[in-house]
This record gives C-alpha cells, sequence and structure tokens, in this order.
C-alpha cells in the first residue's frame, strides 16, 4: 500500500513548473493549464522574502528562467521552511464596519507559486474523493453545472442546487455554521484525509505545512500569527481544496445515513431535509462527525431566545420564510431573488436605472441564477421604478355584522375548526340558479362605487393613478405594485365603474409587472370562460387573487364555466398548491357548490378565511391532491424490505431519474442525478444510489427495470 502512495519528491515542482505558474497566473495563456487569475493586489508591496508581484510578473512574462531557478535552489534547499505570509484584515462589510474583519493571509511570491504546482499536483487526487454537492474551490470540469445560464458561478449553482432540492420536497434547510472556518480546521483531520487521497505520511505533513497558519501583521511586521495543530490560510490557492476533502466524508456520512440533500461552497453548508425531525437529526449526526474528526466549531442549533442576528445554525422553513444562501440570495419554491440589502446597493450605486428587466439585473448583480417570478415579487422596487404616490390602505379587523349575517347563510362548510360557529350544512338545491341570480344583483353589488368606502371614486381620483398619472382613457385608475396594511395588493382595477378598462392592462404606472390579476382587465375578460390557458406566466404568483365584482366578467354563464373561469385564476397565484382568494360573500356566485372549497369542490379544500373592514373576506384554499393511477401492486419476497418498481428518466437536461419504491410497504420517491448522460449508466448509477441509501436492508428490483428502451421524459 505504501509504495502506491504519491512520495513528496513528485510534489516538489521543478523551476519550468515555477516559470509555467508564474507565467500562466499572470498572462493568462490559454495554452497553458488554467492556473486562475491573479487579481494583482498590492503589486508594489514587497513580501518578508524582498520580492514583489511586479518583479514576478516581469521574470515570467521575459522568460527569465534565471529567476526562476534561483527560487527552485531555495525550495530545495529546506523545503520545510517558508518566509511567513502577510496577514491583512479587510473588513467583512464595507458598509458595516460593526460586523468585524476577515484575515487574509498573502503568501510570499515564491510559496504563493509553490502551491500553485502542488495544487495541481493533488487536484485528481482530492476530486475522487469530493462530495457532489460541493461547490467551491473546485475545477470547472469537476463540478456538475446546476444553472445552466452562460457566466454562471459556482456560487450561483449553489443557490441553484437548493431551489432544485426545495422543488423536490426538501422544505426544511439545515443551514449550518462553523466558527472560524479555516482558522480552526484541525491538523489531524486534514493530514488523515491527505493520506486518505494517496499521499506519504511525509507528503501528507509537506502540503500540511505550505498552507497551514504562518503570517505576520502586514503593516508593523512585528506580530507573528500561528495555531498550534489547527488552522489553514485564507488566502492561499490550497486552502480552499484542503477545506473541501476534509469536509466531504462529513457530507458524505449524513446523505448515506438520512434522506437527505447536502450541498456546500467550501465551509457554507446546506442540508435539505423533508422534515425538521429529519433536520435536527442531521445537525447532531454533523456535529458528531465533526467533533470524531477534531472540529471545535460548530455552532450550536440557534433558539427562539437568542437575537435575530445570531450565527448559530438553524433550520429554516421555506414555507414561512426563504433562506438566506451565501449572504446574497433568497431561495425558496417560488425562486432565487437577490437579498433586499444587495438590491438597495446596487440602487443606491446608480446601476438599476428607470426600468430593469430580469436579465439586466442577472448581469448587473453578478447572479445568473435569478428567477423571474422571485425577483418580480421580491426585489419589485429593484427591477422596477418604485411606486409614489398616496396609497389607499384597508386594515383586517372585525366582520361587520351584515357580513357575518350574509356569510352564515351561505352554503359554506369550513374545514377549519375555528370558523365552525359561522358555517352551517345547508346546500343549494341546483347550481342553474346561479346565472339568473347573477343578473338579479343588488345595486350596491353591481356598482363597486357605492360599496365600501374605500371603493369610491370622487372627481379629485377618478382618472388618475396612484402616482398621479392620468390614465389614457381618462377613467378608472391605472394599477400599483402597492400594498395595504393587511398585506393586499392594491389594484384599482377591481374597484373601478362597471364596464370601464385600462389600456394598461392592469399594469404599472412604467406599464411593467402587474400588481395582481384582476377580472376587470380587458384580455382577462376576453378570456375567463375561453377554454385553454391564461397564458399569465409567473406574474402574480403568491399575490392574493381579487375575486369582488366579477359579475360584468361572467355575465350569465353557466355555473361550470365560472368554476372553470375561476380555477383557472386561482392557479395563477398558486404556490406549493396554496392561494389567497378575496370574494364579497354576498355575491351569488360565491354559493356554487364546486367553487372555492364548497361542500362538492373536488379542487380545492379551504384551510382559513379572515374578514375586511369592506366586508369582504380572504380565503386561504389549498388544493387537492389528485388521485394518481397506482402502479399495480407486485408479489414482494417477504424478506424483501424495500422493492424498486420503477425507474424513469424525469429530466433529461439534468439527467434526473425517479426512483418509486415500496418501503415497508409504504410507497416512497426519490430523485437522483446521475453524472453520465448515458440512459443504461444513468439507469444504473440511480439503482446504485438506491442500494447505498437501503444497505442494511434487503432490496428487491423489479425484472422489467432491468429492461431499457426509450425513456419518457
Amino acid at each position: 500500500m505504501m509504495n502506491s502512495c504519491l512520495p513528496m519528491d513528485s510534489l516538489i515542482p521543478t523551476a519550468e513548473m515555477l516559470f509555467c505558474a508564474g507565467y500562466g497566473a499572470f498572462a493568462g495563456d490559454r495554452a497553458c493549464i488554467s492556473w486562475g487569475i491573479h487579481r494583482g493586489r498590492n503589486p508594489g508591496r514587497r513580501d518578508t522574502m524582498g520580492l514583489t508581484k511586479e518583479v514576478v510578473y516581469d521574470a515570467a512574462v521575459h522568460g527569465d528562467m534565471a529567476f526562476f531557478l534561483n527560487l527552485h535552489q531555495a525550495l530545495t534547499a529546506n523545503p520545510w521552511q517558508f518566509p511567513p505570509s502577510l496577514r491583512t484584515l479587510i473588513p467583512k462589510d464595507a458598509e458595516d464596519p460593526g460586523k468585524g474583519t476577515r484575515a487574509i493571509d498573502d503568501p510570499c511570491e515564491m510559496k504563493r507559486l509553490v502551491t500553485l504546482c502542488v495544487r495541481h499536483e493533488i487536484e485528481a487526487l482530492a476530486e475522487r474523493f469530493m462530495h457532489p454537492g460541493q461547490y467551491g474551490g473546485r475545477p470547472a470540469w469537476a463540478i456538475k453545472p446546476a444553472c445552466l445560464r452562460k457566466g454562471a458561478t459556482m456560487q450561483d449553482h449553489v443557490a441553484t442546487a437548493i431551489w432544485q432540492g426545495i422543488r423536490q420536497g426538501y422544505k426544511h434547510i439545515l443551514v449550518l455554521d462553523l466558527k472560524d472556518a479555516f482558522g480552526l480546521l484541525p491538523e489531524r483531520a486534514a493530514l488523515k484525509v491527505l493520506r486518505d487521497i494517496g499521499l506519504d505520511d511525509d507528503a501528507a505533513r509537506w502540503v500540511w505545512r505550505l498552507c497551514r497558519i504562518d503570517a505576520v501583521d502586514a503593516r508593523y511586521r512585528r506580530i507573528r500569527f500561528t495555531r498550534l495543530g489547527r488552522g489553514i490560510e485564507q488566502g492561499n490557492v490550497l486552502s480552499a481544496t484542503i477545506m473541501n476533502v476534509v469536509l466531504a466524508p462529513i457530507l458524505k456520512c449524513l446523505e448515506q445515513r438520512l434522506h437527505v440533500r447536502v450541498f456546500s461552497y467550501l465551509d457554507d453548508i446546506y442540508v435539505l431535509a423533508r422534515t425538521p425531525e429529519i433536520a435536527t437529526e442531521a445537525f447532531y449526526r454533523f456535529r458528531q462527525s465533526a467533533r470524531t474528526r477534531g472540529f471545535t466549531n460548530v455552532r450550536r442549533l440557534k433558539e427562539e431566545t437568542d437575537p435575530v442576528d445570531s450565527k448559530n445554525s438553524t433550520i429554516i422553513n421555506v414555507n414561512i420564510q426563504p433562506v438566506a444562501v451565501l449572504k446574497t440570495y433568497e431561495v425558496d419554491a417560488l425562486g432565487i431573488s437577490l437579498r433586499p440589502d444587495k438590491a438597495t446597493k446596487l440602487r443606491r450605486e446608480g446601476k438599476l436605472v428607470g426600468k430593469v428587466s430580469i436579465s439586466t439585473f442577472r448581469k448587473l448583480s453578478n447572479c445568473m441564477s435569478l428567477t423571474k417570478g422571485a425577483c418580480r415579487k421580491r426585489n419589485s422596487d429593484a427591477i422596477l421604478p418604485a411606486p409614489s404616490g398616496p396609497v389607499n390602505t384597508h386594515l383586517t379587523g372585525t366582520a361587520p355584522a351584515c357580513a357575518v349575517e350574509w356569510f352564515n347563510s351561505l352554503p359554506f362548510t369550513y374545514m377549519n375548526t375555528e370558523a365552525r360557529d359561522l358555517s352551517v350544512n345547508t346546500t343549494v338545491s341546483s347550481a342553474e340558479v346561479i346565472p339568473q341570480a347573477l343578473t338579479g344583483l343588488p345595486g350596491n353589488l353591481r356598482n363597486p362605487e357605492l360599496h365600501g368606502p374605500h371603493r369610491k371614486m370622487n372627481s379629485e381620483s377618478a382618472g388618475t393613478g396612484l402616482s398621479g398619472v392620468r390614465s389614457p382613457e381618462g377613467e378608472g385608475t391605472m394599477s400599483s405594485q402597492c400594498h395595504g396594511a393587511d398585506g393586499i395588493p392594491e389594484n384599482r382595477d377591481s374597484f373601478r365603474l362597471q364596464g370601464v378598462t385600462t389600456s394598461g392592462g392592469g399594469r404599472g404606472v412604467a406599464g411593467g409587472r402587474p400588481a395582481h390579476p384582476s377580472v376587470h382587465w380587458s384580455e382577462i375578460q376576453l378570456r375567463l370562460l375561453a377554454p385553454g390557458r391564461l397564458d399569465v406566466g409567473n406574474w402574480f404568483k403568491g399575490c392574493v387573487l381579487d375575486l369582488t365584482n366579477i359579475s360584468v366578467a361572467i355575465g350569465n354563464a353557466a355555473a361550470g364555466l365560472i368554476v372553470q373561469g375561476v380555477n383557472r385564476l386561482i392557479k395563477s397565484v398558486r404556490i406549493d398548491s396554496r392561494a389567497e382568494v378575496r370574494i364579497d360573500p354576498k355575491e351569488p356566485w360565491t354559493a356554487i357548490p364546486t367553487i372555492l372549497g364548497n361542500a362538492n369542490d373536488s379542487v380545492y379544500t379551504r384551510k382559513s378565511f379572515k374578514f375586511q373592514n369592506d366586508g369582504t373576506v380572504i380565503i386561504e384554499l389549498v388544493a387537492r391532491p389528485k388521485n394518481r393511477e397506482r402502479l399495480p401492486r407486485e408479489p414482494t419476497p417477504i424478506e424483501a424490505a424495500v422493492v424498486v418498481r420503477s425507474i424513469r428518466m424525469q429530466n433529461r437536461a439534468f439527467n434526473r431519474y425517479r426512483i418509486a419504491l415500496a418501503v415497508h410497504g409504504k410507497a416512497h420517491t426519490e430523485i437522483y442525478d446521475a453524472s453520465s448522460p448515458n440512459d443504461v449508466a444513468g439507469l444504473l448509477e440511480a439503482l446504485g444510489h438506491v442500494l447505498g441509501l437501503y444497505a442494511d436492508s434487503v432490496v428487491a428490483v423489479a425484472a422489467d427495470i432491468i429492461v431499457i428502451d426509450r425513456f419518457k421524459t
């Protein structure tokens, strides 16, 4: 075994290799190995060896081999001794000095060139042991890109991979935090993993010597920074590789023992779980495995008494709030958006002027993984001008007596136990009475001007938008992306006089993103009762759907057409099978038994509701699970705890396979991204993934799985 290990002599670079490292990093010669790009920080500052970056640059560009021969002779004379690095303290946040500083150790020029060469020697060995969810500090050829847009960074891949995991049902995310991860990395763990990848003892200790903390203060060069038995330099090109390869076995252990998915960017680790219990167990397994390897800096789980800005590890339910990824992104099931402070900074720097498209927003922020739906909802002030002018608000409060009386008289059967006192078990004898009833609405229901104080249009407000811009037709108002105090988007298209429309189609005064869908927009009125999709994309996801006063749109239509049209609108705002709908309970169409989660509605159930001061009601609807056709139950061997029933290609672009299982008699589904684009190899990889998950159980495989034809994507 020892004869096959890589010796230290094989790692010491020659003079020619030092020249290639210097020339490739500075000049960027594409014919050479990719050495990265030297940013040229402090080019005229002399290091502890007396060299500057400018001197090394001139020697590399002019091919001064004598210079690199001298460096090689100094290296071979004593390969265990290097001049110390220069430590510079940079603020973690340039705009907030209170967040502290980060120590960056800049190695001397000889050590920098040596570490470049050594990294290329051990990189291929280390990559065999890496976890596929690790990004950052790895070559582009070794990772599987998650974000397929041109120019995507490693951070983009992490954010996209987390978003894809959330959409697959992993809604609870454990965000792990290591205190001073580089400065407290244990030497014992690093030496063990370096031996595991194929280095002998001397080579492993020499690699550790190249990247361990050994620095002096860059200003005075008197204070020396060292730590016994732990810590690598943040700024050393080898440090990222060492960090990744040390964390890789811990991350692999989590996925092998639990039904979780793990993604990381160096020491920023995200564990995706389906339940909070699994996420909690993942934390304690990670901490135990890390402590076994010598880590003492895993922060504890965040508690309710901790401050909001605590750095402790935390578990986030993305159904409640998005997860902050790498201090840049906000990710949930809706998509990926930029953090508000980052968007505000771009606006303050003058980069976001006027109307900005989502593609321009990606380029200006250098975040190619941003998605339209999330940015238009959470970064609306960044991609569109902020609205100005007065904003009407309506507060949530106690329901008026007339609203309660009308609401109690409706044939609703509530699923919420808190609302049972408002419901009655009565049903409409026939849905055919609805079209006739709609024609006989009282005047105060047909005319929104007379219904509710906040809907009234006087001579000052009629014909002007919220920002003071008059609508082209001189009537009604143009919508604005404003929200009331109760979180309901204000859209005055829903409150205009009967038959009045605006040419803006319900979009903002700049003609951009709509506030929320309104049945009074001409393009929706024409298609509301027509078969087919509305084709509104994801512009309205997460908005409250306002269905008040829609008699103009539905007219004398049959109840079935009304149900289809309303359900299409609900689907346009629905996120994760949930939607909020604003209705007027006095309108007879709401009594249709097959709509809005009523007694005979087969599409939605009613989760909760809340009254508004104007007599309207906001209902939270949840989509019913579809009755999917189940696979025929096959005879299962008595001794088999797990049965693999089918493996099908789900997404060819990502080589993603869907695996249908029966675990102890219960249906279960696994999603696996294969590394090989070949169908046969991908299927076998997916099967191997299942065998690895249930290594301690007997696994039975359906016979027809090995018969490979054309998969359905």
